[in-house]
Parts: structure tokens; C-alpha cells; sequence
């Protein structure tokens, strides 16, 4: 294998960007893993003010020196020069041997570290190894850290010249200081603008299912202390403005990148996000650790009341970055996020059973209020996302029906019935049948979801209709048991009856737009250009004014056509029907699944809220497969299109799907 040509020093972008830089020519490997093409290797080096970070590097070793020794080889100077002390420790005589003898440095010529070829002598294949070490951007090379008082004055007493003993070291540090203030200022300006595109765009996604908006109000004040969320919500938004590029413009109408107009910001919000991703994911391994193992010092109290703020960032920032990975269309990355929020609430409730009494269940209200509001808020979305990954990978959900406590525990209320722990909203009470309240109906849905995308996984089945080889070993007993497995979808078909019967009257739509209707629709096409597209849609359209309603009936109607696709046929009249009656009956079920399937196209036509948006795209997918009308589907292309453009999730490969069909 013939050697690596490497360069002598790290190309300019990563230079820029304060990275490491392998070197290698004609392009280092860090631009090329970004997609970007690497300027090139510059023999000109821009100046660099190190000098406060070489005075402390070099102070001890010039305070071991007698003071006498400093200051007694001096020759006298004139006031009227200008003496500048040597951050290097070199001898000055080279430069000038009038102005300064070369006796006053007996210290050994040493190289700044970053002149020096092996700070930059990085081995890639040790520095990619794990695919979370996306980035080396640490707080201390972005920031650096100007000199205190009082190692500058004790500098300047032992170089400088003895008439400015009796002067401040503000000459020698403005550069530095400006530098400083203006690294800062940006840094400071980036995370402001991030937060506010976080709040308006991506925090109403998280809280579709929350009317006290954790997310949207808790979120940003708790950020301000806590660097795990900071950077959690920074790079959730820089991802998304990574992803819609051009297209900035907030819910309200106003582009929120344009709040301050002295940033000067030119920003890569793709190595931005990736860049905030690293650090929070630094910063999310060093809190798992600090929880599973408490320091010594830290008194009971104390160590309690850390134990609860760290638990709460990290529920509130597992989400975020869930959302993250959802922008990132890294399905793998979302169920290890996943498996790490399973076993930090199985920590919590474990602190919680030993702080509550012996054999006594584990309830809510065994919470501080402030970790009580960060686990409501952050499970619920754990379990939207757990039946978004059982849907796409055709796999059993996480957050299973075992362990009751965690339902309970996340504010749902649980009764037997008929030897089965349902949700108490489901419950059939004789002379009973209140209405359900906005939150109990979202969270009993998400339950029933979640138990008929187990139900497929255990028929071996993926849900749009194809069978699954994935758990063919897993679940190959089910097979055997066909009448069990019947009663089972019999009583998630009761669920969702009763559910839909129970519905508070804020899901109900405010209007339906007629079919066939003229409409007005704006679409991106690949190069980034809006344009304006009038089109008669065959569907009609409806809006619901409550985002939670919205949200909650595409759900629905997405589990009526999960059930319909892969529960078991036992219709009497497919059964017992011969020829044109069979042929009726099946007819009458496609019409069932094309009625659900337009229901939904319907919810997304009337232009939902922007909360509602990214929880439309996976019932939108499978509605695709379900109708054949090209009409339809050129109207459902339109409408996952501008789902992307709008929200910066990629839909292109549930457009390429149900096309195929």
C-alpha cells in the first residue's frame, strides 16, 4: 500500500472551523464526509492572537526564575520605544540586539502548539469510530478564555520594560479582548436565533399532546442553565433550517433568521446541527452517569435535587433530539434514542418505588411537580415515536403493556376489565357514556395504536400489507393460535368504536371544502424555486381549529386502516357468500379503506396547523398505498412535497413507495 501524501498543515475550512484535520491530499476526509469540497491546503497562515494562552502556558515557568534575574541583564531603553514582551520565550537578539539583550531569556526555544505539525496529526479511523463522535467541537475551542488580571500584570512586571510596571495591560490585551467579545457575541446570536426557531417551528410539534407547552414555555428557560438542552434545541433547529435551505420562513409569516440585524451571520447549518448534536450527546452520557453514580461529597438533599434537575433535562432533551434524527431520516439513531429513554425511566420509577412505601403500586403523584411535567411531556412523545419506528421496521413496540406503572405514571388511567388492564376512558359503564377530555383522547388512542401495531408484528406481518421475514422466528408460534389472535383484533375494532363514541366536540371539523373545487397550492420544485399551482382536487377537504382533534383523527382513521389490512376476515357475509355476494362484500371493504384513507388526504388538503404537520406525514404515506386514482395520488405528492418544504422532514421515499404501487 503506497504511503499517504499529507500536507504539511490542515486545510482551510477545517482551520476555520477549529477542527482537526487529517491532512491528507488532494481533499481531507472531514470535508468529504459532509459532502463539501475541501479549498485545499494554504501555505499562508492568518494571524492568530495566542498570546494570552501562551502567557499562562509559559508563567510557570517564568515565575520559577529569580525576579532579580528578570529585570537585573535588562539594558536601559528609551521611553520612546515600544517593548513588546516574547510569548514564545525566544531570545530577542535576532530581531534586535539594540533594543534588548539576548541574555534575558535563558528558557529553551519552544514552537506554539498550534504551529506544531502533530496537534494536527489525527488518525481518521480512530477519530470516526463511533458514529455519535460527529464533530470535535468543544466550548473550549470555540470560546477561548482571555488571561486574568493578574497573571497579564505579573508578565508584564517580569518582560516588560521597568517604566511600565506602573501602567495597565490593556494595550496588549485589546486584540485579544475583541476577538473575544466578538466570537462571543456571534456564539451568543446563534443560540438566540436557534431558540426562537425552536419555539415557533419544532416545540409545537412536542406539545400537540400537552396544553401546558413544556416544550414550547418550560424548554427555553431551563435551557438557559442547562447546556444539555441548549444544545439539544440548537441543533434540532439548525437541522431544520439545514434541511429547508432557502425556504426560512416561520409559522407567523416572518422569517425568524432575520430577528437581529447586526448578526452578520454566514452560517453551515449542517455542520452546525452536527456540531450541537455531538456536544449534547456529550453532555446527555456525562449526565447518565452522574445519576448512576452520584459523587461521595454530595449530601442526600443536595444530591436528591441534582438527581431531579438532571432527570428532567434529560427527559425534556431525548425528544428533541428524537426529532433530530427524524430530520436526519436515521431510523436507526431514533430506536437507540428510544432504548436509552427505556432505561432512564426505568432508573426513575426504580428511585421512586424505593422512595415510596414497601408494596405500595408506584403512582404520579409520587413526583416533584417540576420532574412530574418533564415525564408527562416527553413520554407521550416517546410514545408517538415508538409507533413510528413499529410502523416503518415492522417490529413489536418498545413501551410495552407489562409494565403498567409507566402508563400510570404518565397520567393515564388503567381499569380491569375482563381480566385485561385497559384504559378507563375504554371502559363500558352501564348508563354511562361521558365525553372524554382533549388530553385523556389522545393518550387513549396512542395506547390503542400502540397495542395494534404489536397485534401485526405478532402476525408476522410489515403494516403496509406485505409479510415480514423479520420476526418469522420471533412470533412463529401465532400461527397456532387463530382464535385468540381473533378475539385480540375483535377487541381493538371495540376500542376504536368506542373511542370515536366518546370524542369531545372540539374534534369536530370547523368546515368541508366541496370536491372538485378549485385550490390554490405552492410547491418547491428540486432546485429550490416556489411556484404557484392551481389544481382541482378530487378529494374534499376539511379543518379541525383543535390541533390536538386533528392530529388525533388521522391517527384514527390510520388505525381503522391498519385494522381493516390485517385483521382476520371473519365478516359472515365474505364467509358464507358465494359469487357476486363475495364479490359485494369485498367491494364494500375496499370502500371502508378508501373512506378512512380519504379522511385523511382530507385533514392535510384543509391545511392544518403547523403543530399538526409532522404528525400527518406517516398516515399520509399509508393512505398512498391505499388509493389507485392517479389523481390522487399527483394531489398526495403535492401535499408530501410541501409537508417537506414546510417542515424540513423527508418525504421523498413515501413518494417514491406508494408511486410504485
Amino acid at each position: 500500500m503506497p504511503p499517504l501524501d499529507i500536507a504539511q498543515s490542515s486545510c482551510s475550512r477545517c482551520r476555520k472551523r477549529r477542527v482537526k484535520c487529517d491532512r491528507r491530499k488532494p481533499g481531507c476526509q472531514r470535508c468529504e464526509k459532509y459532502s463539501q469540497p475541501c479549498p485545499g491546503y494554504e501555505k499562508e497562515r492568518l494571524f492568530r492572537d495566542e498570546g494570552p494562552s501562551l502567557h499562562r502556558k509559559f508563567a510557570s515557568t517564568r515565575s520559577s526564575k529569580p525576579h532579580s534575574d528578570a529585570t537585573g541583564t535588562s539594558t536601559s531603553v528609551s521611553p520612546g520605544l515600544i517593548v513588546l514582551s516574547d510569548p514564545t520565550g525566544l531570545s530577542a537578539s535576532n530581531v534586535g540586539s539594540g533594543i534588548i539583550n539576548s541574555s534575558t531569556s535563558t528558557t529553551t526555544p519552544q514552537e506554539p502548539i498550534f504551529d506544531d505539525s502533530r496537534f494536527f496529526d489525527l488518525d481518521p479511523a480512530v477519530y470516526y469510530d463511533q458514529e455519535s463522535d460527529i464533530c470535535d467541537a468543544s466550548a473550549q475551542l470555540h470560546q477561548p478564555v482571555p488571561a486574568t488580571a493578574d497573571e497579564t500584570d505579573h508578565e508584564s512586571r517580569q518582560n516588560a520594560h521597568p517604566y511600565d510596571q506602573f501602567t495597565t495591560p490593556i494595550e496588549t490585551q485589546c486584540n485579544s479582548s475583541s476577538d473575544f467579545y466578538e466570537q462571543n457575541h456571534k456564539q451568543d446570536t446563534l443560540h438566540a436565533l436557534l431558540i426562537r426557531r425552536f419555539v415557533e417551528f419544532i416545540s409545537p410539534w412536542l406539545d400537540i399532546l400537552d396544553k401546558d407547552k413544556y416544550f414550547g414555555y418550560m424548554v427555553p428557560i431551563r435551557a438557559r442553565r442547562s447546556r444539555l438542552l441548549r444544545d439539544s434545541v440548537a441543533a434540532a433547529a439548525a437541522k431544520q433550517l439545514g434541511n429547508l435551505g432557502q425556504n426560512l420562513v416561520s409559522p407567523n409569516g416572518i422569517s425568524s433568521t432575520r430577528f437581529t440585524s447586526d448578526a452578520g451571520l454566514s452560517v453551515d447549518w449542517a455542520f452546525e446541527a452536527a456540531s450541537f448534536y455531538d456536544k449534547a450527546i456529550r453532555s446527555m452520557i456525562t449526565s447518565l452517569q452522574s445519576i448512576a453514580t452520584p459523587t461521595p461529597s454530595e449530601t442526600p438533599p443536595t444530591a436528591g435535587l441534582l438527581k431531579e434537575e438532571d432527570i428532567g433535562d434529560l427527559l425534556a432533551a431525548m425528544p428533541i433530539l428524537l426529532v433530530y434524527e427524524l430530520l436526519d431520516n436515521h431510523h436507526l439513531s431514533i430506536v437507540q434514542h428510544l432504548a436509552g429513554a427505556q432505561h432512564l425511566l426505568g432508573i426513575v420509577l426504580g428511585q421512586q418505588e424505593e422512595a415510596g412505601a414497601p408494596n405500595e403500586p408506584i403512582d404520579h403523584t409520587f413526583f416533584d411537580a417540576n420532574l412530574e411535567d418533564a415525564w408527562k411531556a416527553a413520554f407521550w412523545n416517546f410514545a408517538t415515536f415508538d409507533y413510528f419506528t413499529s410502523y416503518t421496521n415492522c417490529s413489536k413496540t418498545r413501551f410495552g403493556f407489562a409494565n403498567t406503572q409507566v402508563w400510570r405514571a404518565s397520567g393515564l388511567s388503567l381499569t380491569q376489565v375482563d381480566g385485561c388492564l385497559v384504559p378507563a376512558s375504554l371502559a363500558r359503564r352501564p348508563g354511562l357514556a361521558s365525553k372524554m377530555t382533549d388530553t385523556v383522547a389522545c393518550r387513549t388512542l396512542l395506547w390503542v395504536v400502540l397495542k395494534i401495531l404489536d397485534c401485526i408484528a405478532a402476525g408476522d406481518q410489515s403494516p403496509d400489507g406485505q409479510q415480514s421475514s423479520q420476526f418469522s422466528n420471533e412470533h412463529n408460534m401465532s400461527s397456532s393460535a387463530p382464535d385468540e389472535t381473533s378475539v385480540d383484533w375483535s377487541k381493538l375494532d371495540g376500542y376504536l368504536t368506542d373511542w370515536y363514541s366518546k370524542l369531545p366536540n372540539s374534534f369536530e371539523p370547523c368546515f368541508r371544502i366541496p370536491p372538485e373545487q378549485e385550490a390554490y397550492l405552492q410547491t418547491a420544485d428540486p432546485s429550490g424555486s416556489v411556484t404557484s399551482n392551481n389544481f382541482r382536487t378530487p378529494m374534499q377537504g376539511l379543518f379541525i381549529a383543535n390541533p390536538m382533534g386533528a392530529a388525533s383523527i388521522s391517527l384514527y382513521h390510520f388505525s381503522r386502516i391498519l385494522t381493516l389490512l390485517h385483521g382476520p376476515l371473519t365478516d359472515q357475509r365474505i364467509a358464507s357468500s358465494t359469487g357476486p355476494g363475495r364479490l359485494q362484500a369485498h367491494r364494500q371493504f375496499s370502500q371502508q379503506v378508501g373512506h378512512h384513507a380519504s379522511e385523511i388526504y382530507a385533514a392535510a388538503i384543509g391545511k392544518p396547523l403547523a403543530s399538526v404537520q409532522m404528525h400527518l406525514v406517516l398516515p399520509l404515506s399509508l393512505a398512498g398505498l391505499c388509493l389507485d386514482s392517479p389523481g390522487q395520488k399527483t394531489v398526495l405528492k403535492e401535499i408530501l412535497l410541501e409537508l417537506q418544504n414546510e417542515t424540513g422532514i423527508l418525504t421523498t421515499s413515501a413518494i417514491e413507495k406508494f408511486q410504485k404501487t
